[in-house]
Parts: C-alpha cells; structure tokens; sequence
C-alpha cells in the first residue's frame, strides 16, 4: 500500500490523565452525519489516523493517548476513535515495515 500523507495535527486536547488529538475535517458525507463519520474516517483518512497518534504517543509526557477526534465542522459532529496499547504497537509495527519497505526502494 503506497501513498502520501502530509498535514498537520490541529490541536492536542489535554482531558483529565488522557490526551485526544483533534483533526477537523470539511468534507461531506454521505447519508445521517452521526452515523457515517467514524466509517469515512476509517475509509478515508486511516494512515493520517495511525501517525498522527504515534506523533502523539510520543509527545503526550505522563498522560496516556486517549484517541482521535476528528470533527466534521460542516454538521457539527465528531467521530472519536479511542485508542488502546494494543493498537499504538500494532501501527507502530505497521510504521516499521513501510520504513522497511521504502529503504528497500532506494
């Protein structure tokens, strides 16, 4: 799977002991709004979802990496995409192998 992703995280929302990442989004969707977000999300912006967390992880100093929010401003919704342990070491697995992957093009 090859692409490109370029862009930058908007903010980081400090909540209790957790840390989201926001993205906001202007893209239309399909359909109810609250139902079709987190799909769009998963179809659309999956990479951008898995660095832009590592970043965070990696930034977030004593707090544990909440999630994703990527808010859909057009409606007014946000699809929140929790995040766990087990999925910070599957991408960054993921990560490793496309660095893998890219160095053996060159």
């Amino acid at each position: 799977e090859r692409g490109l992703v370029t862009g930058f995280i908007d903010a980081l929302v400090a909540y209790d002991d957790e840390l989201w990442v926001l993205d906001y989004k202007s893209d239309s969707l399909a359909g109810d709004p609250v139902r079709t977000a987190v799909e769009h999300v998963q179809a659309h912006y999956k990479h951008q979802h898995r660095l832009y967390a590592l970043a965070a992880h990696r930034l977030r100093g004593a707090r544990r990496l909440g999630g994703m929010l990527f808010a859909f401003v057009r409606y007014g919704v946000t699809a929140v995409l929790p995040i766990d342990d087990a999925h910070l070491a599957d991408w960054s697995r993921w990560l490793a192998t496309v660095r893998t992957d890219a160095e053996a093009r060159t």
